[in-house]
Order: structure tokens, then C-alpha cells, then sequence
């Protein structure tokens, strides 16, 4: 369990913001002690309203909160990515059910704590944590979020290149002069899944990866340039393409880097073919 919450943490946090997580997980604790004790002192007897007490019940609620958090994170990621997919929506959703597991908990603690009604409750949890919380998301949703981006954007170029080379290990069963001329061929022969064509970011279309057709040579000189396959463009909203070689190897390529490849001559017929590929259906059709 530990390494699931630990793995979910690093997906919003780089390896330099643990160290800020913990300072501020202490300094939340301390000052929350101090804020739910003058919150309390006016509503409950003096030896309820101890600072021992009110400092224990600031921490309870802060590790409470923070551990409950974290489980309806790893939980909502999980499910959310099952349900919907999308990357962008997952990764402020998430973090915001994870937010409000943290409330629900911490006012949980809190009321468990004292003599209080609901209502009063409340307004100790908002006068204790409402200011530390506004705080800790005004400063860290924005880094956190950025992290996220960026870490499954990599992840998705990761997985396109690893897509791309299990075209390649697939057209290598054929034997010489059998080269599938299409991959829904592979399909049909069973060389390949679909799941094995699909983008992780997901589009509408039955098979995220564009071939063209070309007998492996190992004497051809261009084979570490000539273009085998490739992502379709929108799989990564136009920010590159993975791309796949006559020499079997993958490589990440910029727009700007893919685009020069299209121009060299022996990538010509790669260019059209692909630009055709992608050129948008007539309406109708």
C-alpha cells in the first residue's frame, strides 16, 4: 500500500517537493494546534481546551486527513482513468475528491473531539484549517498540477515508442518477401492485439499508429532514418510523434524533427502516404 500512495504522490510532486510535504505537514500540524485552541476556548471547559489536547487533535486530524486523502487518490485516479480516460480531466478531478476526503476526515477528527453540535464543529474546522488549507492550495495546486502534465506526458510519449516496437518485433515474424502490407493484417494473422495499436491517450480511431508498407533490407543504407511507423498527430495534440525505423529503432521526435524527417528522399512516399492518412474524411463519408 505504501508504494501505491508513494507512486500516486510522485505523479502531482517531484522528487524536491517531498521534502516541502513534510515541512509543511509539521508546521500544519503546529499551527493548526495553536488555531483550534483559541477556536475552542470560548466554547468548551478550560481542561477540553488544554494545549496537550488541542495539539494532539490538530495532529490526529492532519495525519486523519492526509492518509485518507491519499487513498481516495490513488482510488479516484484509478477509477476515473477506467471511466473516462482522459488525462486532462483525471488530473484536476482527482486531486479534488482528494481534497475534499481531506475536509470530510479532519472535520471527522475534530468533532470527535470535543462536546460540539455539527454547526459548531464547522466553524472551529474552517477558523483551524480553512486558512492552512487556502494556503497549501493557492501555492501547491499549480506546481502540482504542471508535475502531473508532464510526468503522464512522457509517460504517453514512453508508450507510443514501445507501440511502435512491437510493429516492428511483429513484421520480423514474417520471413523474407511475406511483409504484411498493412497492420490489420497483423491483426487477422494474430501477430498483434489491438490494445498493441492503441495510443494510451486515446482517439477515435480503430488502430493510433500509421505504416506504410517496405521490405526490411539490412543492406539499405538509409535504414536509420528511412520511416517505418509512426503515432497519427492528433495522438499527442501535435506536440511530436514517436516514430519507428527500417533499423527497428524508436525515437521521440519534435514536430519540428518529424517534419524534417518527412523531407528527406527516402521518407517521400512515407510523407504522402501519412498526409493522405490524415487528411480529414469528406462530410458524408
Amino acid at each position: 500500500m505504501e508504494r501505491i500512495l508513494l507512486a500516486a504522490a510522485t505523479d502531482y510532486l517531484a522528487s524536491w517537493h517531498l521534502g516541502v510535504v513534510l515541512v509543511v505537514f509539521f508546521i500544519w500540524a503546529v499551527l493548526g494546534g495553536h488555531l483550534l485552541r483559541r477556536a475552542v476556548q470560548p466554547l468548551v471547559p478550560r481542561r477540553k481546551a488544554a494545549a496537550n489536547r488541542c495539539y494532539l487533535a490538530a495532529f490526529l486530524a492532519t495525519v486523519a486527513g492526509a492518509i485518507g486523502s491519499s487513498v481516495v487518490l490513488v482510488v479516484a485516479i484509478d477509477v476515473l482513468h477506467r471511466m473516462l480516460g482522459q488525462v486532462a480531466t483525471v488530473q484536476w478531478l482527482a486531486p479534488l475528491l482528494a481534497a475534499i476526503g481531506f475536509v470530510a476526515l479532519t472535520y471527522v477528527v475534530l468533532y470527535a473531539s470535543f462536546d460540539l453540535s455539527a454547526a459548531v464543529a464547522l466553524g472551529v474546522w474552517l477558523r483551524c484549517f480553512g486558512p492552512p488549507l487556502a494556503l497549501t492550495v493557492a501555492l501547491g495546486a499549480p506546481t502540482a498540477l504542471y508535475t502531473y502534465s508532464s510526468r503522464h506526458r512522457l509517460l504517453a510519449e514512453q508508450h507510443s515508442l514501445v507501440r511502435l516496437r512491437f510493429i516492428y518485433t511483429g513484421l520480423q515474424t514474417y520471413g523474407a518477401g511475406g511483409t504484411p502490407r498493412s497492420l490489420e493484417r497483423m491483426l487477422d494473422d494474430n501477430v498483434l492485439r489491438k490494445e498493441d495499436l492503441q495510443c494510451r491517450t486515446g482517439t477515435d480511431r480503430h488502430i493510433d499508429y500509421f505504416y506504410l508498407y517496405s521490405e526490411l533490407d539490412d543492406r539499405d543504407p538509409n535504414r536509420g532514418t528511412r520511416l517505418l511507423a509512426c503515432d497519427f498527430a492528433e495522438n499527442h495534440g501535435g506536440r511530436g510523434r514517436g516514430a519507428l525505423f527500417a533499423d527497428g529503432k524508436t525515437r521521440w521526435c519534435s514536430a519540428a524533427e518529424f517534419s524534417e524527417l518527412l523531407r528527406r528522399d527516402e521518407n517521400r512516399a512515407f510523407a504522402l502516404a501519412l498526409k493522405r492518412a490524415e487528411e480529414p474524411s469528406p462530410k458524408g463519408q
